[in-house]
């Protein structure tokens, strides 16, 4: 069986249930086997949750073990998935750095960055004024 630590669990982590020491928040406990999901995770705990099934959701809660989790295998599909959210992730980190850069403002500001796009719209000449009332409504709308 794996050592899991502590410092290497992220929340969104998938284990699978093999002991049944659980110090539950309740009167529930998930038997051995159960799938789980870490929604929680501080520096000294974690929380967990089971994973949604066939047979539904339960929505419990419950501290654990580390050593009554053991790491679940991870497919290829899962692993293209959350590859895909670390780029979107960087891209916007990327998109906030350059904004900064093209602006020579001292920190990203969301709100600055509508107004300034809004702005930079308002200029563009190549656009209708459908075009952008379009882009500026999009802009309102993701606020």
């Amino acid at each position: 069986m794996a050592n899991i630590v502590l410092k290497n669990i992220k929340i969104g982590d998938k284990f699978r249930i093999v002991g049944n020491r659980l110090q539950t928040q309740g009167y529930y406990e998930f038997a051995p086997g159960t799938i789980v999901q870490v929604v929680y995770r501080s520096s000294a705990s974690i929380q967990i949750t089971q994973i949604p099934n066939s047979a539904g959701y339960t929505g419990r809660q419950a501290s654990i073990v580390l050593s009554d989790l053991s790491p679940l295998s991870i497919s290829k599909e899962d692993l293209q998935k959350e590859l895909l959210k670390l780029e979107e992730q960087k891209e916007d980190i990327q998109n906030k750095i350059d904004w900064i850069t093209e602006t020579g403002s001292e920190e990203y500001d969301e709100t600055e960055v509508k107004v300034w796009t809004t702005l930079k719209t308002l200029d563009d000449k190549k656009l209708s004024p459908l075009e952008k009332s379009k882009l500026i409504a999009k802009l309102i709308k993701e606020g």
